[in-house]
This record gives C-alpha cells, sequence and structure tokens, in this order.
C-alpha cells in the first residue's frame, strides 16, 4: 500500500495546525514534516505545542534538532548541509537527495529519504531536475525507502508507481490549493488504488 508525507507550506496558511491534523487523523499512516525555513526554534517550539501529542511519534523537523529534547518522539531531517550532523535516532531520521549517485550511496543510512525533484515542482517555480528518477532497478530495501517529491499531485501518481515509487511526499498541491483537506484527500484516494 501507498504512502503520504505531508510537507508544511513555507510559509504560513490560515488555520494551518487544524489542516494538518484534520489530514493525519484522515491518514493514520501520515507522516508529517514541518519545515519553516525563515522560523525562529521558537516559532517551532509554539507550533509543536499546538499539535495534539499523539501525532508527535508521526512528525518530523527540518531544523533546530535539540528540540527533539522537548518533543521526544517527533523524527529528524537533515538537510543536505547538515548531513555532516547526522546521528542515528531511536526516531526516524531522514534526508533529501537530488541525484541517484548520492541516493544509492548514503541511504541506507537513513530511515527513508526525499528523491527531489522527481517532476517539475509546484512550489517552486522552474525547478525540475534533469535526473532520471527510475528506481526500479534498486535494492528493494533501498527502494522502500525512496519517498519522491516535487511535482506530486493525484495525476502523477501513477507515473511514479511505475518508476518504483511506493511513498510519496506532498507539498504544493496540497498548499495551493484552495482547499487543502480536499486535495489532500484526491492524491490518498489516488494513492490507495
Amino acid at each position: 500500500m501507498s504512502k503520504l508525507i505531508l510537507i508544511s507550506p513555507e510559509n504560513s496558511v490560515v488555520n494551518e495546525i487544524s489542516l494538518v491534523q484534520e489530514m493525519m487523523h484522515q491518514d493514520e499512516n501520515l507522516r508529517f514534516h514541518l519545515r519553516k525555513v525563515r522560523w525562529s526554534k521558537e516559532d517551532y517550539f509554539d507550533y509543536l505545542m499546538e499539535i495534539n501529542p499523539l501525532f508527535y511519534n508521526r512528525i518530523s523537523i527540518h531544523q533546530f534538532h535539540d528540540l527533539q529534547l522537548n518533543f521526544p518522539k517527533i523524527g529528524l531531517h537533515f538537510k543536505e548541509a547538515d548531513r555532516d550532523e547526522f546521528v542515528k535516532s531511536t526516531m526516524p531520521t531522514s534526508t533529501s537527495f537530488h541525484s541517484q549517485k548520492d541516493a544509492l550511496e548514503m541511504g541506507n543510512e537513513f530511515d527513508y529519504f526525499f528523491c527531489s525533484p522527481v517532476f517539475q515542482s509546484i512550489s517552486k517555480e522552474n525547478y525540475s531536475s534533469s535526473e532520471n528518477w527510475n528506481i526500479l532497478d534498486w535494492e528493494p530495501e533501498l527502494q522502500k525507502k525512496a519517498v519522491a517529491l516535487g511535482g506530486i499531485r493525484s495525476n502523477k501518481i501513477n507515473e511514479a508507481k511505475e518508476l518504483g515509487f511506493t511513498t510519496f511526499a506532498v507539498l504544493g498541491n496540497i498548499w495551493m490549493n484552495e482547499n487543502p483537506v480536499k486535495s489532500f484527500e484526491e492524491i490518498y484516494e489516488t494513492c490507495q488504488k
């Protein structure tokens, strides 16, 4: 069965936390990545405090990793620049790769990783990849860890599956939509087919 990972919008959205929690209620396997590049550590802390603690074990943060001391159940995402600080954790660890070469060399160190961008990005203008993210010939264990990111919308899920992906990260298709929950439901249904 396919899985989804929801990434927060870079800029805040009205009722964002309640929308995130509504989506997490709908899909008990949904993982949420909190990524707010311009935010302070206090902003991250306040955001996490507003989320139902039952969801903490399904959340990963992209910066201020020491917040795991306050929220021991959250996972850690290591940006490319932070990979040298990577330490295996009891909670899920992830990273992003922009080339198959890097993914094949370092992918096994993480619990899962984003392959990005697989398609033309929705949230970033003119952000596409020259990389062919066909992972069908990867070893099965590494293939299971790979997450398709970039341009993931309902009509691209089957194409991503044909490339070997079973987990998909969504961002722009959800948050740039007038109704994020409805958009999430559509992509969730497509994933389950």
